[in-house]
């Protein structure tokens, strides 16, 4: 094959390559329409005769609609325009769906294995009012209710909420009300101190060219068990908590920041929170989560404390953590924008923003508005804004109000903005628009569900093993539903993978559930639904939809490879009053080390079967009796499924019992499913030694459960991600030219490979890296519009990625 591609080496010239800058939701749904993305019209509510409850003044009425939202819910639109009609007002609302998780989002409970552990099906939107300049939408939609909020300039913040009280039984009714209009409205304290140190003008200035690197807040929530108790569980939490991230996310998403929730932790039994006041709630807050969260700030949300408080300028500071005292609910409807005001404005204080009322703004040190009637810092008062009050103001406590649809304003919103962009701790992370995809052919999925449809969840990768399309959880008393989705796909290899978190399947034993995937032609593509925990098939298909069967699919295996990150699970203590020792976490989760005589463990619910092995890399520096690990049914301790790997005192299985003492890593595969095979529920780990426990050290580190076929090669490099954003690949689209530009790869042979949407390789090209920077140029004039599939690997590592060749109109 000749190629068509060249070397060119920058020595002196530096080349910056960025992301593309965060849009606003107006800015996004302006893009879509100029994409000619199709909006759906959505049917989700309807108007109602005129009605009255004088509990919710001045409120509007309209009936949710569940089965147009069930069909919503099975095939979620990327973009819709959905009318809310109510007995006295239209809106037409122009939304587009976001993903509010980072990768690698938990959810964990207090007291584990009460109920499933799963985020509840939900969809998520945001976007614009038709017509209305500067107004801000979000929506969470639900089953069988919506939480949403409107915000109009000049018109105080509306909710969407399911209607509570029993005064109107009307199944689907919904209300759209004012929160500061309700009668006994929640005041709000902060109790945040404001700084004395003036902010520069370089740091209340725009710089369009930070915002470009595109920077992405990952935010841990923990929610106490007051809330949990009075929402009555763990569903109606979770949605309430997620429907108030959604539209948290949308404030800072409307000035240019993109938020993702990293972890949700939910107290479902009584919390070590013991402190009536805000600032004491958050000493105990930052005693139990300081340094050890799973994102970059942390919020702790709760009914107690009257008011909020966090830590100014929190950032890549173990200290980054704040408390929300949010609002309990009103007698027949939720306490929603209130929440919402509460959250964005003590996080606006971790990210670094004084109040409005603080002397601090202007680059005069003086203050931006007057709201509650003084300043901190004993400048003169401004006056109450009569457009009402930004995001970090105490606007609240007058007749100004807060108006979301005005955000942070451009100071708080600058100094914000700067912070994340120079915060050496946060990483990038994508917001591009959606774009049209090139030709594709529709193949579709029907999936009939067992008795537990929330265990059931599906997903189709491509040949890079990204994730093209996926479904479910869907809900739990679910068996005999039918859920019918159409895919539009272009033409090439993929993998459809159907999981039951349980590892009973479909079929049979809870439901008579299947699954069938077709071409246009309705062939069969994949079809099943007696399986344990996952079932893969992998299979081709043409432009048109058709299944192809000339083609040699790409391997399946290795889907099943569970790599552990102790940043996602909880450490336990395991064996009682034999661990007496400490455990700590590093390498950004993938590694864990036991100190003075530890025994710690993960949950971790997994079927040992024959073919189940576990890789591992082990070191220590001081011999103690049992260095081991394994996996059990509880957390007492077993020594028929421990595996020990050094120690002076045997127990367990001796097989790997062989670690040398050098104090350097050593890599164990153990064929755990040859010595016992049960369903586990914790992966434990051992350093015993109770003679003297103040001595002996264990580390593990890359652990990796896989069934028979062996996880893809670890790098020797420190990790596949270091390579992966030392990568840039532009401009993707490309028309014409592509460049994948190294950055600091370390010098050596790798191999650069371009492949069609049938896996056929079209570009190959040897690089023979020396030091400095490199760019490889590549054309792609001649190659067929669609996606193609590049990988760039050497000795012990791979990079893969997709591009899209697109042609200029």
């Amino acid at each position: 094959m000749k190629s068509l591609c060249t070397l060119t080496v920058l020595a002196l010239a530096t080349w910056f390559v960025h992301a593309q800058p965060a849009m606003r939701p107006q800015e996004q749904v302006e893009t879509l329409q100029k994409s000619k993305i199709p909006f759906s019209k959505s049917a989700l509510f309807k108007a109602t005769p005129a009605l009255n409850d004088p509990d919710v003044p001045n409120a509007q009425f309209t009936l949710f609609q569940e089965e147009e939202a069930s069909n919503l819910l099975q095939d979620p639109p990327d973009a819709i325009t959905l009318v809310v009609s109510t007995d006295r007002e239209q809106f037409v609302l122009e939304l587009f769906k976001v993903e509010l998780f980072a990768q690698g989002f938990s959810l964990k409970l207090a007291r584990p294995n009460q109920g499933t552990d799963e985020i509840g099906a939900g969809v998520y939107y945001r976007g614009i009012v038709k017509g209305q300049s500067g107004s801000l939408v979000s929506l969470s939609i639900y089953a069988d209710e919506v939480l949403g909020l409107i915000s109009i300039p000049g018109r105080s913040n509306l909710t969407l909420a399911k209607y509570q009280s029993s005064k109107i039984k009307t199944p689907g009714l919904h209300v759209l009300y004012a929160e500061d209009q309700m009668p006994e409205h929640h005041d709000f304290q902060c109790y945040t101190p404001d700084g004395q140190r003036g902010y520069s003008a370089n740091e209340l200035e725009d710089h369009p060219e930070l915002r470009s690197a595109n920077s992405c807040v990952n935010l841990y929530l923990e929610v106490d068990y007051d809330v949990f108790k009075d929402k009555g569980g763990l569903d109606a939490t979770q949605r309430y908590i997620m429907g108030v991230f959604n539209e948290v996310a949308t404030l800072y998403a409307n000035e240019r920041i993109s938020l993702n929730l990293s972890q949700l932790y939910i107290w479902n039994t009584v919390s070590p929170y013991s402190a009536y006041d805000a600032y004491g709630l958050l000493i105990q807050f930052k005693d139990k989560r300081a340094g050890s969260i799973t994102g970059d700030a942390g919020m702790l949300l709760s009914y107690k404390g009257g008011g909020g408080i966090a830590v100014v300028d929190g950032l890549c500071d173990p200290f980054n953590l704040g408390y929300s005292g949010i609002g309990k609910s009103y007698q027949t409807v939720p306490a929603y924008s209130f929440t919402v005001m509460v959250l964005a404005h003590e996080l606006g204080h971790i990210l670094g923003s004084h109040h409005t009322h603080s002397c601090v703004w202007n680059g005069n040190n003086t203050a931006i508005d007057g709201c509650p009637g003084f300043t901190d810092g004993g400048c003169s008062t401004p006056a109450v804004p009569r457009e009402g009050g930004t995001m970090m103001s105490y606007c609240h406590v007058n007749a100004a109000g807060i108006n979301f649809s005005l955000g942070f304003g451009p100071q708080p919103g600058n100094v914000i903005r700067n912070r994340i962009a120079n915060a050496a701790c946060i990483s990038g992370c994508s917001n591009k628009p959606i774009v049209p995809q090139p030709t594709c052919g529709e193949i579709n999925l029907s999936v009939t569900l067992g008795a537990y449809g929330n265990e059931t969840t599906w997903e189709l990768l491509d040949v890079t093993k990204a994730v093209v399309d996926r479904g479910g959880p869907y809900q739990i008393q679910s068996n005999g539903l039918k859920i019918q989705k159409k895919i539009c796909l272009p033409p090439g290899c993929y993998t459809l993978r159907v999981l039951d978190s349980r590892g009973d399947g479909l079929c049979c034993r809870y439901g008579d559930g299947a699954f069938k995937l077709t071409d246009s032609n309705q062939a069969i593509l994949a079809e099943g639904g007696q399986f344990a925990r996952e079932v893969t098939t992998t299979f081709c298909i043409d432009a048109q939809g058709k299944k192809v069967t000339n083609v040699v699919p790409p391997p399946t295996t290795n889907l099943g490879c569970t790599e552990i990150n102790f940043n996602n699970y909880e450490i336990l203590s395991f064996g009682d009053s034999q661990d007496q020792g400490t455990a700590s976490i590093g390498d950004n989760g993938k590694s864990i080390v036991l100190q003075n005589n530890a025994w710690k463990a993960i949950p971790f619910e997994y079927d040992i079967t024959a073919n189940t092995f576990l890789e591992v890399e082990f070191r220590s520096t001081q011999e103690a009796e049992i260095h081991g690990i394994g996996f059990d049914t509880d957390l007492s301790i077993s020594t028929v499924y421990t595996f020990q790997l050094w120690g002076t005192q045997d127990w367990g299985y001796q097989s790997h019992n062989n670690y040398e003492g050098t104090g350097e890593w050593k890599r164990y595969t153990i064929p755990i499913g040859q010595k016992y095979r049960h369903k586990a529920q914790y992966l434990y780990f051992a350093c015993d030694n109770d003679a003297v426990a103040s001595i002996g050290n264990s580390q593990f580190r890359n652990i990796r459960v896989y069934e028979k076929n062996p996880c893809p090669r670890l790098s020797n490099f420190d990790t596949p991600e270091a390579f992966a954003s030392a990568l840039s690949v532009f401009p993707n689209p490309a028309d014409d030219q592509l460049h994948f530009r190294l950055e600091g790869w370390p010098e050596g042979s790798y191999q650069l490979q371009l492949f069609d949407p049938l896996g056929r390789l079209q570009r190959h090209q040897q690089i023979d890296k020396a030091d400095g920077d490199l760019t490889v140029d590549c054309t792609v004039a001649d190659l067929p519009v669609g996606f193609y599939a590049y990988t760039i690997h050497g000795k012990d590592h791979k990079v893969s990625g997709k591009v899209l060749v697109k042609r200029a109109e």
